[in-house]
């Protein structure tokens, strides 16, 4: 967990006690980037998001 705090670019504290959130983070990523990995397999029902426009 360590490792992963001292990656985050960003670290969102709400100081609420509360079992729920209180906050939203909403992510789009570049979904033709994120699979240029190599090794990574698009599922075929996946594809059309893939396909750079």
């Amino acid at each position: 967990m360590t490792q992963l705090v001292q990656r985050a670019k960003i670290i969102v504290r709400t100081g609420a006690f509360n079992p729920w959130g209180n906050i939203v983070l909403h992510s789009i990523p570049d979904v033709p980037k994120w699979f240029e990995a190599p090794g990574l397999i698009v599922p075929e029902w996946y594809q059309s998001s893939v396909t750079k426009s």
